[in-house]
């Protein structure tokens, strides 16, 4: 008899993903606070089809279907530094260890999704209320050649 494992998947990428939505769904476990603040922290596949981004991410995310935003390319620095921020918001390990483990995630990401570049979605039209986007939020998009992904962090009440 064979062992095929827990997860049957034909595409290492395919249980990359499910890894990393796990350590992203621990982190936000960690920082939700004993209140009614909810921290949502999640990467998801864009169906590009070889279309605009922002057209793309439209057909995608039903949340951004009516809305305006821009996508600003960013830098790989300025990407880690907002995964540091967002899965060590309670600071609860040394510099040390949180520079570590920012650079193993950052790494990990980086071999899963084969991004190329990194944009942070900005400028989201919010003239009308919503709490769709909670009450703080970062979206970013990892674009590659065949595939992108969405990867956000936010928190709501």
């Amino acid at each position: 008899m064979e062992y095929r494992g827990t997860f049957e998947v034909e595409n290492f990428k395919d249980f990359g993903i499910v890894y990393l939505k796990g350590i992203l769904n621990t982190y936000a476990a960690l920082n939700t606070p004993d209140s009614t603040l909810a921290y949502d922290y999640n990467i998801v596949k864009v169906k590009k089809e070889n279309q605009d981004l922002v057209k793309a991410i439209k057909d995608s995310f039903d949340v951004f279907v009516d809305q305006s935003f821009k996508l600003d390319l960013i830098t790989n620095e300025y990407f880690k530094n907002a995964l540091k921020n967002w899965l060590f918001e309670k600071k609860i390990v040394s510099d040390y260890r949180i520079k570590r483990q920012t650079d193993f995630i950052y790494d990990l990401i980086k071999e899963v999704s084969n991004f190329q570049t990194i944009y942070a979605i900005n400028e989201l039209d919010l003239t009308t209320f919503s709490y769709d986007f909670g009450v703080g939020y970062e979206y970013f998009l990892l674009d590659s050649v065949v595939d992108s992904y969405i990867i956000y962090f936010n928190y709501s009440d």
